[in-house]
């Protein structure tokens, strides 16, 4: 036994008990003593662990555990005894301390109904559920918990479990402290505390230069950390902020990117968030982007630096793109929808990016007029994505994508129809729905099929087919392309 667990045993007195006292504690009944012996003799090379919850007498609760251990033969299985304002010998608790410190093996469903029981039975213990792997955090816990045992009592019922189960590799900690603060000292706040109580963090307070880092960090943002536990995605981007050398220094705290690295992280991630901020910064076109969530973010910083190096690449692209804006005749504004085409190359990275689709892909052709691309928007919502359209340098309509280049609703082709009369464009609802969507045809909906039949139903008088070919075709009329002239 440490000098420490010493001098604890010394300053926190309380009475003793012995595992051996059959007369105070009562064992299991036979059945259940064979039940252990036959799991434990089925494969004794593991040792086991058995706890229960029983009663000494009505209402005086107590926790019994078996370890059976072939190291001991004959005495193959020891008992140990915990009440309830009581602690061991010292001989029985360094030999309960050493068996918390080893492999042991315990069923899954033992553990889970013994927690839920100590849980229900001694909430003055605040006990976890822990896990088949974490016996000897059980058993520390269950033995320090419930007895005058000095700081770790006092740091497991505060519910820093965690802490309390590492105490002994801190580099100092005052073993007569009333409260968890006074116990870790160095300004340690109990907020603070339940941070590094994960075991994400409880390295951080294996050394001073650390925990004066935690410090630091906890003094600048404590006021935006909320009731949630910190992640160590949150941790780490804190940590970045603080760090002269960190990736975010000298950046203001921004509440978006924490709450986004509550659910995700990696270090690729935040040195992601570092670029897309800094193209936030450099590109006055990203002033206004939302902040991407780490699913979409690397899809978003691809896309962010393949324009700046199209920008780079092609110093007079958006030149091109200006001119093609000024002397376009495919603009078009209804009732409902508009026909915009984009400003710059960096609009197709935005509507790349809002739509999760690879119209970047087409930023070359568009520039130089090999092909158009333009965005359906709602009226009442100019710049914000909505449908994103093709059209070949035939005046064709190929393509019209939806979000993630999904089939618009019906209301989209209706106002095609409209637009291609008055844009002076090809239209064939079939070549959009059906040629190019395969796939989705299928689940594509009532209504685009009932779209679909209607539309041919209305041009029945003048669709043919080409020999060997089954797609049908459908003869326009000049006065049915423009109805405004004839």
């Amino acid at each position: 036994m440490n000098l420490t667990r010493r001098l604890e045993r010394t300053f926190f007195r309380c009475p003793e008990i012995s595992g051996e006292d059959y007369s105070t504690f009562p064992a299991v009944s036979d059945q259940v003593f064979l039940l252990m012996k036959s799991e434990f003799s089925a494969d004794s090379s593991n040792i086991y662990i058995f706890p229960f919850v029983r009663s000494k007498e009505a209402s005086k609760l107590f926790v019994e555990i078996y370890i059976w251990d072939l190291v001991n033969y004959p005495d193959v299985c020891k008992r140990f005894v915990i009440f309830e304002g009581c602690r061991m010998s010292e001989e029985d608790e360094e030999k309960y301390l050493d068996y918390a410190k080893r492999e042991l093996y315990a069923f899954t469903e033992i553990i889970e109904r013994f927690c839920i029981e100590v849980q229900i039975l001694f909430p003055q213990w605040h006990f976890p559920n822990y896990m088949p792997d974490q016996i000897g955090e059980m058993m520390e816990h269950l033995y320090f918990t419930s007895h005058s045992s000095g700081p770790r009592e006092i740091l497991y019922k505060a519910e820093l479990a965690n802490i309390a189960y590492h105490v002994n590799q801190l580099p100092t900690y005052n073993i007569i402290g009333s409260t968890p603060e006074k116990i870790m000292g160095s300004g340690l706040s109990l907020k603070l505390l339940r941070i590094l109580n994960q075991w994400e963090f409880i390295d951080f307070l294996f050394e001073t230069e650390k925990l004066d880092s935690c410090r630091e960090i906890y003094r600048k943002y404590s006021g935006f950390i909320g009731k949630n536990p910190v992640t160590i995605g949150q941790w780490k981007y804190l940590e970045e902020l603080t760090n002269p050398d960190g990736l975010f220094y000298g950046m203001k705290f921004n509440r978006t990117i924490y709450k986004y690295l509550r659910e995700d992280y990696s270090e690729r991630i935040l040195k992601e968030y570092r670029q897309f901020l800094e193209f936030r910064l450099e590109f006055s076109e990203a002033k206004k982007m939302k902040i991407p969530e780490p699913e979409d973010l690397h899809g978003v910083v691809y896309k962010l630096k393949r324009i700046k190096k199209y920008q780079k690449d092609n110093t007079n692209i958006d030149t091109l793109f200006k001119f093609r804006k000024e002397n376009n005749t495919f603009e078009y504004r209804g009732p409902e929808y508009s026909v915009v085409m984009p400003r710059s190359s960096f609009d197709i990275c935005l509507e790349a990016i809002s739509q999760g689709n690879c119209v970047m892909d087409y930023i070359e052709a568009h520039a130089s007029g090999y092909t158009t691309i333009l965005f359906i928007r709602k009226n009442d919502a100019i710049n914000q994505s909505f449908v994103t359209m093709e059209i070949n340098n035939d005046r064709w309509i190929r393509a019209v994508y939806g979000k993630f280049n999904s089939l618009p609703e019906k209301d989209i082709y209706l106002f095609l129809e409209e637009y291609a009369q008055k844009a002076w464009l090809f239209y064939d609802p079939a070549e959009l729905i059906t040629e190019r969507f395969d796939e989705i045809f299928e689940c594509a909906g009532d209504e685009l099929n009932n779209y679909l039949e209607d539309y041919r139903n209305r041009h029945s008088s003048r669709t043919f087919k080409f020999e060997n070919e089954k797609v049908e075709y459908i003869q326009l009329s000049m006065d049915d392309l423009y109805p405004g002239i004839f």
